[in-house]
């Protein structure tokens, strides 16, 4: 069985086979395709009622208040640093900001901050809570219609959720104002933890991942394009985040409720009862054993660079370019 490459066209063949193990909304299989040409890693065939696997329990569309974004915006402090690095002021896009964490920081730090989100219901948080101007759409590439050029655009863990993520990426860059940067945060398919846990990875997150990008996949995009990417790390404050808790907190837990799941299906009553305390006393063990193993070996891998379970990238446009 093969595919195309949506980026690319080429031949893309079978990679791996993975569930929702994160929130479990179904037990159907979900085939993921690695392209032969430029090695993009994506889901095939895209469900067609991917809406259904964002219910309105998904961590992302919580409601808060004014108060709880004021005391949850030291969370995303380190997003606001990355960007200081290069641009302390002026327009600023948030591409798929849910509800709006970081678009509540961007503002306060003296952005001019408008937001793209597909959700209807974060969209009126946005605008009524926030009160930033919000777009509500799917479509990104269209809502980029008149929306004019930007001194910073973000997309944090969103471009892996399109269908199109090569190129909303390249109409992003292009909106750009000089010397404006586009700055991309996404799981990273070179990670010691994706090679470790393959199907029951975390940040796998099937189906609501669609893509996972490898960073030379994006670079060859925007320096084609007339870009220059001038960062690239799987380190620092923000990154290590998805290192941190994706080893035993799901990615491990994946792997037993799988083996759990197969085990319950041929036991029954008494039986199951008894092979339920057994595993509880084997997980236990098994957690103990692992953790320590990996806070040995792998855990102190995955801090080097190349190898962390996400990478940030911040692409530049030169000052020189017309908008």
């Amino acid at each position: 069985m093969t595919t195309r490459c949506s980026h690319c066209g080429s031949e893309a063949t079978p990679y791996l086979v993975s569930k929702d193990y994160n929130i479990a909304i179904t037990e159907n299989e979900f085939r993921y395709f690695k392209c032969t040409g430029c090695g993009l890693l994506f889901i095939s065939p895209v469900p067609d009622d991917l809406g259904r696997y964002y219910p309105q329990s998904y961590s992302a569309y919580e409601k808060p208040t004014v108060d709880e974004l004021q005391l949850k915006s030291g969370l995303e402090t380190s997003k606001l640093k990355i960007i200081q690095n290069y641009v302390t002021s002026g327009r600023l896009l948030e591409i798929g900001p849910a509800s709006g964490g970081f678009a509540y920081l961007a503002k306060v730090s003296g952005f001019e901050v408008d937001c793209i989100e597909m959700d209807k219901n974060c969209c009126e948080i946005l605008r009524d809570v926030i009160q930033v101007n919000a777009v509500n759409s799917n479509d990104i590439v269209e809502a980029f219609g008149g929306l004019g050029h930007y001194n910073v655009i973000v997309m944090w863990h969103v471009i892996e959720h399109l269908i199109n993520p090569l190129e909303v990426i390249e109409v992003a860059a292009r909106h750009l104002a000089p010397g404006g940067i586009l700055v991309l945060a996404t799981p990273n398919p070179r990670s010691i933890q994706f090679k470790t846990f393959k199907s029951y990875w975390v940040h796998l997150d099937a189906p609501r991942h669609l893509h996972l990008i490898d960073p030379a996949i994006i670079a060859k995009k925007v320096l084609s394009c007339g870009f220059q990417v001038v960062s690239l790390t799987t380190k620092g404050e923000y990154n290590s985040k998805f290192n941190d808790f994706a080893w035993w907190e799901w990615s491990i837990k994946n792997m037993i409720k799988r083996s759990a799941n197969r085990r319950n299906i041929r036991n029954s009553g008494n039986a199951q009862d008894a092979n339920n305390i057994t595993e509880s006393i084997i997980k236990t063990i098994i957690r103990n054993i692992v953790t320590k193993l990996f806070n040995l070996t792998v855990c102190k891998m995955q801090n080097i660079e190349g190898y962390g379970a996400a990478y940030t990238m911040v692409i530049k446009k030169a000052i020189s370019s017309m908008p």
